[in-house]
């Protein structure tokens, strides 16, 4: 389960708080070891993560066009 949230994510699961792990196999285990809706369930977490803002994504230039 580590090693798929860390392929899909690229970032470890400790990155998300220390309860994330223990949500994520309970939520495995009350879905019947799907796999698919597992996947689903970690790119949800990363796309709704709180601390992260659509600006933390983006390059952020060093300087503007047509400046010298």
């Amino acid at each position: 389960m580590e090693h798929l949230f860390q392929y899909l994510v690229k970032q470890p699961v400790q990155a998300y708080g220390t309860e994330t792990l223990r949500q994520l196999y309970g939520s495995f285990q009350d879905r019947q070891f799907h796999i698919r809706q597992l996947a689903v369930e970690i790119a949800v977490l990363d796309a709704l993560r709180a601390d992260r803002t659509p600006d933390d994504r983006l390059p952020t230039p060093t300087r503007q066009f047509g400046a010298p």
